[in-house]
């Protein structure tokens, strides 16, 4: 297992960025009250001294989240600006806000979900960092608080930071994966995906419903998945055997693609192109696919639908996943969502898919045995690429790279280039043919 934290929090984190900006130390020493008592955010929520001015009021009158939002506003200082106006804020003495999540992480935590909560509700009366109005701070706030959780824990760890928001502004591609908050799945959120990875953010999820099949299937074939796991009645033991043999068969075959997915994130993050790509995006020269939202691919090969009864089918032979009945396009088919299968997946012809055993957890970024699926029909290339899977060496090139080709019914499988520490020497490779 590893730990996530679910952080919800209106931490004034622009003062670290002041004092980054002005040079001075990043971690200031928490300042003493007259009692001796150091106060850090943590004391916002517990602070006795504060919390009892709302004790008179009942608690099952006022919801907690209310309630701690009234202890956060009486904790402000009053503070003067450089331009004379007053606003109150807090402390500029605190430490920065991930040296608060070190303990976390010391004990195993190695993922963030910055939820929306805090972090975009209105405080008009705030200065931030000793300067900005709260209009002034607002869309800044959350691609500060982005850079901020993933610098913090790489310059801690060394490692990748799986960090996670549904806010941000251009530019937070670089330091968090986003998802369209807790919708379940939808017709909505896949467009929203689709637009992201246009705009070049590639790494954008939903959470999964897991009583729908086409919530589920959405989910699995999204960049990253992640299920809504937030209430008691959405763990899949509770739900009927059906939807869980289904969400198990989904998520292996995921497990299974891993490689796929892998070499299709790393070209993202090499070329800007992205995981997940509309129709229009593949073939900017059909017009048909102007506004098609419901038919998509992931990664060079895989062709998916979700949320509509239909796949459009474009130009050349594609192999359904399941049967590997051989379809002929461009054509639209008929799709519906059964208790078994919540949407469409096509593979193109020429396709090159790695792929592993199935795993029910991942460690690397490599494995020993690969099983590459190539689907003939067509003339194909693609890439096999692999690191260390966990540190940052591969942003300095420390990474392998072999290409793959189809051609005339040849499969090759190129020398492999590059170099990264403990990668294997040799690998178990399969290779499993498809045709019509």
């Amino acid at each position: 297992f590893k730990l996530s934290l679910w952080l919800c929090q209106n931490y004034d984190i622009i003062w670290f960025e002041e004092d980054c900006a002005a040079g001075r130390a990043a971690n200031t020493p928490a300042k003493a009250e007259p009692d001796g008592k150091k106060d850090t955010v943590d004391d916002v929520w517990f602070d006795e001294r504060v919390e009892g001015k709302f004790a008179s009021q009942p608690q099952e009158e006022k919801s907690l989240r209310k309630l701690r939002t009234e202890v956060a506003k009486a904790r402000y200082n009053t503070v003067a600006r450089p331009d004379g106006m007053q606003g109150k804020d807090q402390d500029g003495s605190q430490e920065p806000w991930f040296e608060h999540l070190k303990k976390f992480v010391d004990r195993g935590v190695r993922c963030f979900k910055l939820d929306a909560s805090e972090q975009v509700h209105e405080f008009p009366g705030r200065v931030y960092g000793g300067k900005l109005t709260h209009d002034e701070a607002h869309n800044l706030y959350s691609t500060v608080y982005d850079k901020q959780m993933a610098d913090g824990y790489e310059a801690y760890t060394g490692k990748r930071a799986m960090v996670y928001s549904p806010a941000g502004y251009v530019g937070v591609q670089r330091y968090v994966a986003t998802w369209a908050g807790d919708t379940g799945g939808g017709f909505k959120p896949l467009i929203s995906a689709l637009n992201l990875g246009m705009s070049g953010h590639p790494n954008q999820s939903c959470d999964m419903n897991t009583y729908a099949s086409d919530s589920i299937h959405f989910g699995v074939f999204a960049p990253w998945s992640q299920q809504n796991n937030w209430a008691y009645f959405r763990q899949l033991w509770y739900r009927e055997k059906t939807m869980l043999d289904l969400f198990r068969n989904y998520i292996n075959l995921r497990y299974r693609l891993f490689p796929y997915l892998y070499g299709a994130a790393s070209i993202s993050s090499r070329t800007g192109w992205p995981i997940m790509r509309p129709l229009a995006f593949v073939y900017p020269d059909k017009k048909e696919y102007a506004d098609e939202c419901g038919t998509y691919m992931i990664g060079d090969n895989l062709l998916v639908s979700a949320f509509v009864e239909y796949v459009k089918i474009p130009d050349g032979k594609w192999y359904e996943w399941r049967s590997g009945e051989e379809v002929k396009g461009p054509k639209t088919l008929p799709f519906a969502k059964t208790d078994e299968w919540g949407g469409a997946l096509y593979v193109k012809a020429g396709g090159i898919i790695p792929m592993w055993p199935l795993k029910q957890h991942l460690e690397r970024g490599w494995n020993d045995q690969v099983i590459f699926h190539v689907y003939l029909g067509d003339n194909g290339e693609a890439e096999w690429y692999e690191d260390d899977g966990d540190s940052l060496d591969y942003r300095k090139g420390a990474f392998t790279t072999a290409a793959l080709s189809l051609k005339d019914g040849t499969f090759t499988i190129g020398r492999r280039r590059g170099m990264f520490t403990d990668m294997p020497a040799k690998h178990d490779v399969t290779v499993v043919w498809h045709h019509g």
